[in-house]
């Protein structure tokens, strides 16, 4: 996944040599450009023509007084890296090398799930490709100053759920573009869906920073208005001192009324500038999206209760933890490794009861009494 250039000139040309570009040797660290022309606006260089020179060496300028100095910081190496991104910004990615047959995997999988007074019977097991997709959000933070942190969340598309270890993941995303074994994905969730649900997810981490951020913000602008009115406090106090005595002079007040009626008038214009400078802003983006795929072992699980409730599940093993992934509750959606049976029968998981939300709702409705308009 990772490139590692050498040189700021090897990441250039290996640019150009993937969007289709020409670049030409002059001489060591000179070269001639071509690009589409849709490039050259992209990247800033419609001015060049048809053809635009880039020198990585500093002592190379002056022999070509119109070629391009490329070097950190440069506006024209700033845009390659922005457009470089944007090209791929979303990848895929295969981890094949699994042991998708481990031994006494139906005794592994009994000790994983917790069953109180259910059945478990374990189906055949079968090979699917899950995939975990890892979006990469960064969010700017802007008041007097601007602050930019990254966010990454996972989420298991097969469940529609947020991932978890997902630094974990992030550390083991080296993996290889093609799958090298020929079995299916498994059932999954849209990109859109899976787009929710990482947005929701950060919007909860992002507003504990914008929380912080503003308590400080707020902290530091309530000190420096203090110190605006101590300011223009003492420049009133001095006016008005001038004013009473040109008073008991007999002397014309009317200009230092004025200064003093100033002096109120950007008192008030520097606190509501303040505020406003210091007014905290946020905006989140979507920088990069890298799609995880795993083959992982799919188990049908049939789950019968002593009242004779019969439910179908399907449990996933995932040969590179070696553990049993939680299943999604079928009341509660909850992810779980415990079935229960509840008061009325149903299975489901410890902490819902086996209770759906929307049972839970109508049992609600049931218990209010009526309100009586009198």
């Amino acid at each position: 996944m990772e490139e590692n250039y050498r040189t700021l000139e090897d990441f250039v040309l290996e640019y150009f040599a993937l969007t289709d570009g020409l670049a030409g040797q002059v001489e060591p660290q000179v070269y001639d450009v071509i690009v589409e022309e849709s490039l050259r606006y992209k990247l800033g260089l419609a001015g060049d023509g048809e053809i635009s020179r880039f020198c990585f060496d500093s002592e190379a300028v002056p022999e070509h007084p119109h070629s391009r100095l490329i070097t950190f910081g440069d506006p024209t190496l700033a845009a390659i890296c922005e457009e470089a991104q944007a090209r791929g910004s979303v990848a895929k990615v295969y981890l094949n090398e699994q042991n998708l047959a481990p031994h006494n995997l139906e005794r592994k999988l009994q000790a994983s799930i917790n069953s109180q007074g259910v059945t478990l019977v374990y189906g055949e097991s079968r090979v699917r490709y899950f995939t975990t997709a890892l979006f990469f959000f960064q969010a700017s933070f802007i008041s007097d100053e601007k602050l930019q942190y990254p966010y990454t969340v996972g989420v298991e598309m097969h469940y529609g759920r947020p991932a978890r270890r997902v630094e974990e993941l992030v550390r083991e995303s080296n993996g290889v573009a093609e799958r090298s074994l020929p079995y299916p994905d498994a059932a999954a969730i849209t990109r859109i869906e899976g787009y929710r649900i990482a947005l929701s997810e950060c919007l909860t981490q992002v507003q504990v920073t914008a929380n912080l951020q503003k308590k400080e913000l707020d902290t530091l602008c309530e000190k420096e208005i203090t110190r605006i009115h101590a300011y223009f406090r003492d420049m009133r106090s001095e006016s008005q001192e001038n004013r009473q005595k040109l008073a008991r002079r007999g002397g014309d007040v009317e200009k230092i009324d004025s200064q003093l009626a100033t002096l109120n008038l950007e008192e008030r214009q520097r606190v509501v500038d303040l505020r406003k400078k210091m007014t905290l802003k946020v905006q989140l983006t979507l920088n990069n999206l890298l799609f995880m795929s795993q083959p992982k072992l799919l188990i049908p699980l049939t789950a019968k209760s002593k009242r004779g409730t019969t439910i179908f599940l399907h449990l996933v093993w995932d040969p590179r933890t070696a553990k049993t992934e939680p299943l999604s509750c079928p009341c509660c959606q909850a992810p779980t490794l415990t079935l229960a049976v509840s008061p009325k029968g149903a299975i489901g998981c410890d902490a819902c009861g086996g209770v759906s939300p929307l049972e839970v709702s109508i049992d609600k409705l049931k218990t209010m009494r009526p309100r009586v308009n009198r």
